[in-house]
């Protein structure tokens, strides 16, 4: 409990600071007064724990501080609303395609305007016109107006931008190659993998199937067609699509089950835990997915050394590592969804799931019931659990309850271990040989289109 306490007092003090403006230096040496204090009564453990918890919401402060501070000249984000420029970067992360334009994520080396050249640094995001050649390590050379991201009634585009320390962009960029292999070799592999999956998946299943899939596996949701992305927004099922803990869980498992008769247990984790890490680079590496992967290789060293985990700690540690590397995670609303989903798993599933098998046993025998109870573990109990604290800020954010969500959860959640695992199979086949692969797939296509099928007919209620 005394991570929590910890952990709780660090995020209030990153909380506090997006209300205060008092120099940096102020709250280190505040929070350094409170270590020694700490230190100084060791010896009466409830007075040092709250000094530290005191310190820590002091450095909490001083490191969103940190993060917000202002500008300066060699930040590309200084110039945004200057007009006209021209600038010259490498694109750092894989091209997002969406419906009317392309996304890049470009790392700016130098910026030309009024044909003078500057130094700077940092990210923008450029929108670059459909069907260009784009990969990521390309060096490119972006011409148009660098502007401050827009902000809307509903949503800040500025402040979404801003959590990823983008500070500025260039709508209907005109984009010209310099050179290609300027990026991480690691990298390149890794979004490589994921453009030939993505090519795969298309090959292999027809439309809405094969963007449905994408969206599980490799989290490419753009061609998801609008009304049945609705219908998943109606039925209160939209974490199938999204990747989450249980496709990190999937994972995990498969990996061990393969890698251990060959490599043994203490490889085969590592080689699991650096999987997750690249799988989590593949989807796009979200504030949730991260997360998730935090958690789950935790959970795996931890089983590794014999440790037992218990899972508020372990989300707790979670959540400071990523606040500590960048504090305006906690704005984001996925984070803040995957940490209260993970909050009701870890405090209300195994109550429910008690629950139910009480309530079982009054019509099955024991064996019986229990049996029936693992199989509804996950669509009833899980979902309920994880429904109970996510349905606040799903009201907050979005204004939208789904009154037949639960039903929705209990009779397609069953299917979706193996449209993963039967998915990834399929792809990983069609990779090597088509028509092998178009069998699995074809197979992994029965459960696809009944999930398609159970949330239309149920988000037309």
């Amino acid at each position: 409990m005394t991570l929590l306490y910890l952990v709780a007092s660090w995020i209030a003090g990153i909380i506090l600071g997006a209300s205060t403006d008092s120099p940096i230096p102020v709250w280190i040496a505040l929070a350094l007064a409170a270590f020694v204090a700490a230190w100084w009564v060791r010896q009466r453990p409830r007075q040092a724990v709250a000094l530290i918890c005191g310190g820590l919401a002091c450095l909490g402060v001083a490191r969103y501080a940190w993060a917000s501070q202002p500008l300066t000249p060699d930040d590309i984000g200084y110039y945004a609303d200057s007009g006209y420029v021209t600038l010259t970067g490498i694109i750092s992360r894989d091209p997002d395609v969406r419906s009317q334009h392309v996304n890049l994520r470009v790392e700016v080396e130098t910026l030309t305007r009024d044909d003078e050249p500057i130094a700077v640094h940092g990210a923008v995001l450029v929108q670059a016109p459909r069907y260009g050649d784009y990969a990521y390590g390309d060096r490119v050379q972006v011409s148009g107006a660098l502007l401050t991201p827009p902000e809307f009634d509903t949503f800040s585009y500025r402040d979404y931008l801003a959590r990823q320390n983008i500070h500025a962009m260039i709508s209907n960029g005109a984009v010209q190659l310099q050179e290609r292999d300027q990026g991480q070799p690691w990298y390149e592999i890794i979004y490589a993998i994921k453009e030939r999956a993505q090519q795969t998946i298309d090959r292999l299943l027809p439309s809405p199937q094969a963007p449905l899939l994408s969206g599980i596996l490799i989290g490419v949701e753009t061609a998801i067609p609008d009304s049945i992305r609705e219908a998943f927004n109606r039925t209160g099922t939209t974490h199938i699509i999204a990747i989450s803990g249980a496709n990190i869980i999937i994972i995990l498992r498969v990996l061990m089950g393969l890698f251990t008769p060959l490599a043994g247990r203490s490889r085969a984790a590592l080689f699991a835990v650096a999987s997750v890490g690249a799988y989590a680079i593949l989807v796009g590496g979200d504030p949730a997915v991260v997360r998730a992967a935090i958690m789950g290789s935790l959970s795996l060293v931890a089983a590794r050394l014999g440790r037992r985990t218990y899972g508020l700690t372990t989300l707790a540690f979670s959540a400071w590592l990523m606040t500590l590397l960048n504090p305006m995670v906690l704005w984001d609303v996925g984070f803040q969804l995957s940490v209260a989903a993970t909050t009701g798993l870890v405090l209300f599933s195994q109550d429910f799931e008690d629950i139910l098998e009480r309530g079982l046993r009054r019509v099955f025998a024991p064996s019986t019931a229990r049996q029936v109870t693992q199989w509804l573990s996950e669509p009833v109990a899980v979902s309920l659990a994880a429904q109970i604290t996510t349905t606040p800020l799903i009201l907050l954010y979005f204004g939208r309850f789904s009154i037949i969500g639960l039903v929705a959860n209990i009779v397609i959640v069953p299917v979706q271990p193996y449209i993963m695992t039967v998915g990834w199979l399929a792809v990983l086949v069609g990779m090597i040989w088509t028509p092998i692969g178009q069998i699995v797939a074809w197979v992994v296509w029965i459960p696809l289109t009944y999930t398609l099928e159970v949330v239309r007919a149920l988000g037309s209620l």
